[in-house]
């Protein structure tokens, strides 16, 4: 016998409508069919208690999470990077940076002309041999430099006759110092420095003494002296004497018992004696000393013979 409440409970509750089986198939599916509130309540009970359901909030909670960790790393890596660019600008660079830097500025350098005498300023002896007989005037002719200086005659009557010629009409200190200025002006292109020097035969009063550059050494003045008493003494010049004894100076002391007063005098050319038309002996002495001894004696020769002759 039935219970007349159990089937009175059984008409009165509402008959659930099948599920579409797609629905039961994808977890995501929210099965919510009718819009009756009854049924809305009971069914979203009933879809509460289902595992689709946890397992979608499941996944969004997931989702959440991730997202937001993803958010905070993104954060703070962008905060990391800008307070380590702000100390790279506050903070001086590291060494093998700064290194890398000099290294990398050292390669691209202008590059600086120097001045033509630039090398010269200093005594002949600090100016090293190969680059003296470079620069000297008797060498090959570059564009720079002036005409090259012809080398003098070595024989003794040649020599000999040269020094006869060279006889002024009159030598005043008007004519020293045109002479000692045409001297300077033929020397100045050469860079090496020279001393020239013209005096009187008869006392030592200097009538023009100049430099062309800057580094000559006392040692210059010395030399002057001793070829000027060559000259003096021996009334000729002193490349007349440097070829008369092959430039053996221990030849030239013994020829004339000079013993050691042999060092006050020079057999090393760049002494040439000056003479005047009607005045016996040697009137006056020019003296160029810093080239080679032919050079010095060479120019003196040739700048007399252009002003006089």
């Amino acid at each position: 016998m039935l219970d007349v409440d159990s089937v009175r409970l059984a008409q009165n509750t509402p008959k659930e409508k099948p599920v579409p089986a797609s629905a039961t198939q994808d977890p995501g599916f929210l099965d919510v069919v009718s819009h009756d509130p009854a049924e809305s309540d009971s069914e979203a009970k009933s879809l509460l208690n289902r595992p689709s359901a946890n397992f979608e909030w499941a996944r969004e909670d997931q989702l959440s999470t991730i997202l937001e960790s993803f958010d905070d790393t993104g954060s703070r890596k962008s905060r990391d990077e800008l307070e380590r660019q702000k100390e790279q600008e506050h903070w001086p660079l590291a060494p093998l940076q700064e290194e890398a830097l000099r290294k990398r500025a050292a390669v691209v350098k202008p590059r600086v002309k120097r001045a033509r005498f630039a090398e010269h300023i200093s005594s002949p002896g600090h100016i090293s041999k190969q680059y003296r007989e470079k620069m000297s005037m008797s060498g090959a002719r570059t564009a720079e430099s002036p005409r090259p200086i012809a080398p003098p005659p070595k024989d003794l009557e040649t020599i000999e006759y040269i020094d006869k010629s060279l006889v002024f009409e009159h030598f005043t200190t008007d004519d020293a110092w045109q002479l000692g200025s045409a001297l300077r002006n033929r020397l100045l292109h050469i860079p090496t420095p020279v001393v020239i020097n013209i005096s009187l035969a008869n006392q030592n009063q200097i009538l023009f003494h100049t430099c062309t550059h800057s580094g000559v050494m006392p040692d210059n003045d010395t030399w002057v002296s001793r070829k000027r008493k060559t000259v003096l003494r021996w009334g000729c010049s002193t490349w007349y004497m440097h070829c008369k004894f092959e430039g053996d100076e221990i030849a030239f002391r013994d020829k004339y018992g000079l013993g050691n007063s042999a060092g006050e005098y020079a057999i090393h050319g760049g002494g040439v004696p000056i003479r005047v038309t009607g005045v016996e002996g040697v009137v006056a002495v020019v003296v160029v000393s810093g080239l080679k001894q032919h050079e010095d004696h060479g120019v003196i020769v040739e700048v007399i013979r252009e002003l006089y002759y």
